[in-house]
């Protein structure tokens, strides 16, 4: 049963693969004794830009409205980091006393035992590493997304865009053919 649907789908894809995609205008069109202009948006340019302080990159490609979005994720990021920083210092430091109470109090926290301790040291470790994380992820999707965009900068994105399924028959053989479904799709 499971072959018959995967044989029927790949047919339907092969079928429907017979159709015309067009998509960017490559200046064939163009004669040959005009000039045209392009001005170039560089990704590499748009790399470094990001790399080196985050959100010029974004900046260069006229995507200012990502900047606060990048810097409040950074700013959360940095918040956590700290906040879990502060508490882990505080963890460690009771941990590591040689003064063994029966009740220790951490900000917010009533702790009975060292053993509690131990687990709030090692849960807020782990949240401060997950936080340092978060960090470098910001910074790499903050350049990649920088990069991509200039990639796409120039990258005609009109508003007339259709798909049109269209019924098709190919002509295999002189008395052989096959029927399919043409994909159009205009840009």
């Amino acid at each position: 049963m499971r072959k018959a649907t995967y044989l029927i789908i790949l047919v339907l894809v092969v079928c429907g693969l017979s159709g015309e995609l067009s998509g960017q205008n490559t200046g064939k069109d163009t004669p040959a004794d005009s000039v045209v202009f392009l001005s170039h948006h560089s990704p590499r340019k748009a790399l470094i830009y990001s790399a080196l302080f985050p959100g010029l990159g974004q900046i260069y490609n006229n995507k200012v409205w990502k900047i606060p979005i990048l810097y409040g994720g950074a700013g959360t990021a940095f918040y956590f980091l700290h906040r879990n920083q502060l508490y882990y210092k505080k963890f460690r430091e009771l941990y590591n006393s040689p003064d063994v109470a029966d009740v220790y109090y951490v900000y917010q926290y009533t702790i009975t035992s060292k053993d509690n301790l131990k687990r709030g040291l090692d849960l807020y470790r782990s949240w401060r590493d997950y936080a340092i994380l978060s960090i470098a992820g910001i910074y790499l999707l903050n350049i990649i997304d920088a990069y991509v965009d200039a990639y796409m900068f120039e990258y005609d994105v009109s508003d007339d865009l259709s798909l049109k399924l269209i019924p098709n028959f190919i002509q295999t053989d002189v008395y052989a053919g096959a029927f399919g479904l043409s994909v159009k799709m205009i840009f």
